[in-house]
């Protein structure tokens, strides 16, 4: 797994004409003479690309999409060195993702934001298109919960959709998705292509027809690679060959135009900053105090999310238990991961796409050892660390191991007439904490501990234990719930959403306040919408929901309006 960026604080202090400092403390003007700064900047790393490059066709990216990715945006800008953001970044796709254009974007987002604690990995995985991805998002996307995920990949339209859907559900993050670079023109040299025109058999169709409403379908950020390419091309009378090493991966230009590309959609604008990025897009972050606090060791609060992160602050050294609806983390369903599994020769990729499980995990090694191979497939044996011999099986039938810890679908498998004796492996790991120290963090850095992810986004209660009589290091409770992060858009202030095992979306919110209606299209696929299907009384109707629910109701009136998806 590729080492993350890590920017570290403590090592990379931040620097004296800060535009955040002087906006804070030295005056208008000095704010005003930083923030030109910044512009001096980020146009002295456009004109070393443009040395190196050759004339630039214009750079500057959809102001309307980067609305997309304002969370992340606000995050970077409103970092400081006296409290410093996270942002973790993730890069996932195939061979061309893997090319080293990421790390120039990396670099310019550490000079410009130096005070970001900043996570970046790259799991992306040579020769595998979105097909294959949607499986391994499994073990790459859903246990990093990234801030941001920058995606590029090759693939059919279904499996985008499949993916992208999943990451929505399951993960809070902006989506910054690019399109394809130039390996064909689009058209003839003065042709003009109406998209309106094309078909889905077209070529150009993925580009210019799929790629725009499907991003505008699932909220994410549409970065135009392909546009400022062929400006580019044309533009300096060059070739296609000019930008490409073997007809379709880039060469060094090819990397450093594309690098280019990106790289402005992360340029400072302290002033378009969204509210808090810890209080919004499916963020809720609760501050102890008066509304959430310890009695007699123990901190209840009711939440909704399928993450919940602990803020270290100030405050005692003590051990807390956590637990979520009655019962230790661990026995949530989903707080287990398995990691990517191993490659073998030459392949580089994991020859398992993705492993599954039918019975609650536990911390442990598994092996897969080939036994038997042949022209008609393979047999195998499966062992774990702590479970032992688990079962033997073949690659033309679905596995399910005896304990029904391991899950192998024939489907899942690369692997062609391997030598007996290859040995696959992978882990299980937790993705949840059930007891933990609270140790005020150190300098100024945010310490964050994730008791829970990747649990069903319904609504939970959460209870920390501690000593009867102290006040633990704790500082806030951080809730994060993909499917609120969905609904973020023209949401009224105090509406809350919960999911039913049913399907139906029960929505509550103080009272009718008027001017204001629910933004729901971009979370919906092509002929689905929101109906309204009855009304229900405040106090008739869903009174579990209402319970758990009321310290966070208003006195108002609250109503609720039972809907649900439906298609037209």
């Amino acid at each position: 797994m590729p080492t993350p960026f890590v920017n570290r604080t403590s090592t990379n202090p931040r620097p004296q004409d800060s535009p955040w400092q002087c906006a804070r403390g030295s005056g208008i003007l000095a704010a005003l003479l930083n923030r030109l700064s910044l512009v001096l900047v980020w146009g002295c790393c456009l004109l070393q690309v443009q040395a190196a490059l050759g004339r630039l066709p214009d750079l500057e990216p959809d102001q309307g999409q980067r609305e997309k990715i304002r969370r992340t945006l606000t995050l970077l800008n409103t970092s400081t060195a006296e409290r410093p953001n996270t942002v973790r970044i993730l890069f996932y796709g195939q061979s061309i993702t893997r090319q080293d254009w990421w790390v120039k974007v990396v670099r310019t987002i550490q000079s410009h934001y130096p005070t970001v604690d900043l996570r970046v990995e790259n799991r992306a995985i040579n020769g595998y298109t979105v097909d294959r991805l949607r499986r391994t998002a499994e073990a790459d996307v859903y246990p990093f919960q990234p801030d941001l995920m920058v995606f590029y990949a090759y693939g059919p339209e279904a499996d985008h959709e499949r993916l992208l859907g999943q990451i929505r559900l399951r993960a809070v993050a902006d989506l910054l998705w690019l399109n394809d670079h130039v390996a064909q023109w689009d058209g003839e040299p003065g042709e003009t292509v109406v998209p309106g025109a094309l078909q889905p058999d077209n070529p150009n169709w993925h580009n210019l027809v799929y790629l725009p409403q499907a991003a505008e379908r699932h909220g994410a950020c549409l970065v135009d690679v392909r546009t400022p390419w062929e400006a580019y091309l044309r533009t300096n009378q060059l070739s296609l060959t000019n930008l490409l090493e073997d007809g379709l991966h880039l060469n060094a230009d090819g990397r450093e135009l594309l690098a280019a590309i990106v790289s402005p959609y992360f340029a400072p604008q302290p002033e378009r900053v969204a509210p808090d990025p810890n209080n919004t897009y499916g963020v809720t972050t609760y501050e102890l105090g008066a509304a959430v606090h310890w009695i007699n060791g123990a901190l209840a609060l009711p939440i909704q999310g399928s993450r919940v992160d602990v803020v270290l602050g100030p405050g005692a050294v003590e051990p807390v238990e956590v637990w979520i609806d009655a019962q230790p983390p661990g026995k949530i369903p989903g707080a287990w991961a398995f990691t990517r599994a191993s490659s073998a020769g030459d392949l580089g990729a994991p020859v398992l796409l993705r492993v599954g499980s039918s019975a609650p995990l536990q911390a442990e090694f598994w092996q897969v050892t080939v036994t038997e191979s042949g022209a008609g497939g393979f047999a195998f044996q499966v062992h774990g660390s702590l479970t032992g011999a688990d079962g033997a099986g073949t690659n033309t039938m679905t596995f399910r191991s005896d304990s029904g810890r391991v899950v192998l679908r024939p489907e899942d498998w690369l692997l062609q007439a391997p030598e007996v004796g290859l040995k696959v492996t992978w882990q299980a790991v937790p993705l949840h904490v059930g007891r933990f120290w609270a140790v005020p963090p150190e300098g100024n850095g945010e310490s964050v501990i994730t008791v829970v992810q990747n649990a069903p986004d319904t609504l939970h209660t959460l209870l920390l234990k501690s000593s009867p009589g102290t006040r633990p290091a704790i500082r806030a409770i951080r809730v994060f719930s993909p499917t609120e992060r969905r609904l973020a858009v023209g949401r009224p202030p105090g509406l809350r959403r919960a999911a039913d095992p049913d399907g139906t979306v029960r929505l509550r919110w103080p009272g009718w306040l008027p001017g204001w209606r629910l933004e729901t299209a971009a979370a919906l696929a092509p002929g689905q919408a929101w109906a309204p299907v009855s009304p229900i009384p405040t106090n008739g109707g869903g009174v579990d929901s209402t319970q758990l629910w009321s310290e966070l109701a208003s006195p108002e009136p609250a109503g609720f309006y039972r809907l649900r998806l439906v298609e037209e």
